[in-house]
């Protein structure tokens, strides 16, 4: 007889056994948390402190508050550059979106031949950014580029101009090209929404006389709308992060002409040696991406998603 030794109870067990899965699943996410706070979270505390300093990357900080920000504030360039970024995300949410959905939407409904096309749609997003630009930039030289020698040969000389040495053209043709290089990848999102779809609702749908709109918009879109959101989302953050396409091209001129926000922080930081102010650009760019990003998911949960979250 084992006189003295308690009987696990059912409530102990389960404790130990709740226990032993939170220790393995604290196990296993605890390399992703420490890498994620030593890559994300700390770098965004150390780039907040930095933007309050003035500093040249090499000798010592000098502490100077808000000072960088109400720099930018006063900098001509800067809201060039800001006003550039928000052009180049209207013509994003305006032409990009909706330029993938209808093709998504195209090869949904003709399934022929759609992993073909599907890759072909999606291969500009898998080209190196850097070769997008090498490559737009040879296409639209003024002199030895293809397009104005077409536009000649047709009988459209007028047209032909100095694509990327122009002020007037510059912009809507960095943008053009960075919308371009995405839609296949957006479009691939809301594909991957629309064959999610029960295809039982859609006939059953038909067979009620719904009309193709009435599909569109009475099912296809509602049941898309969370891969339209993540669309729009990543449409709000790539513009205010639009980097290496324009530099390729252009280095953000002539002027300021092509300039957007992270090339701008790269020029102050880098040409111009004032760290502390480039940092404060990418605060500034960062709370621009939250804003955007919080105003993407008001606009498509409303209240009733706030409430939930």
């Amino acid at each position: 007889m084992n006189i003295g030794r308690k009987t696990p109870t059912r409530k102990n067990l389960a404790a130990g056994v709740w226990g032993n899965a939170r220790a393995l699943a604290f196990s296993f996410s605890a390399p992703a948390f420490v890498i994620y706070t030593v890559f994300m979270i700390l770098p965004i505390f150390i780039s907040l402190y930095i933007s309050l300093q003035k500093w040249d990357g090499a000798n010592a900080m000098t502490f100077v508050g808000l000072g960088n920000f109400v720099g930018l504030m006063k900098d001509a360039e800067f809201w060039i550059t800001f006003k550039n970024t928000i052009v180049l995300l209207a013509m994003s949410v305006a032409i990009q979106i909706q330029v993938a959905f209808f093709l998504a939407y195209l090869l949904y409904r003709t399934p022929r031949f759609m992993k073909v096309f599907r890759a072909i749609y999606f291969m500009p997003a898998a080209i190196a950014a850097t070769v997008v630009g090498v490559m737009f930039s040879l296409l639209l030289n003024a002199d030895l580029g293809p397009l104005n020698y077409i536009l000649k040969g047709v009988g459209l000389g007028s047209i032909a101009k100095n694509w990327l040495s122009d002020k007037n053209t510059v912009l809507s043709v960095t943008s053009t090209v960075m919308i371009w290089q995405y839609i296949g990848y957006h479009m691939v999102i809301i594909l991957a929404g629309m064959q999610s779809i029960p295809e039982e609702l859609l006939e059953a749908a038909s067979i009620d006389g719904a009309s193709s709109g009435r599909i569109l918009f009475g099912i296809v879109i509602p049941l898309c709308k969370d891969m339209l959101q993540i669309c729009f989302i990543l449409a709000v953050v790539g513009s205010f992060k639009a980097f290496d396409v324009p530099y390729v091209m252009t280095w953000g001129g002539p002027g300021m002409a092509s300039t957007f926000l992270a090339i701008y922080m790269f020029k102050v930081s880098f040409l111009k040696s004032s760290i502390g102010t480039g940092t404060a650009v990418g605060i500034v760019i960062l709370l621009l991406a939250l804003v955007g990003t919080r105003v993407v998911n008001r606009v498509f949960y409303g209240r009733d998603k706030d409430s939930v979250t």
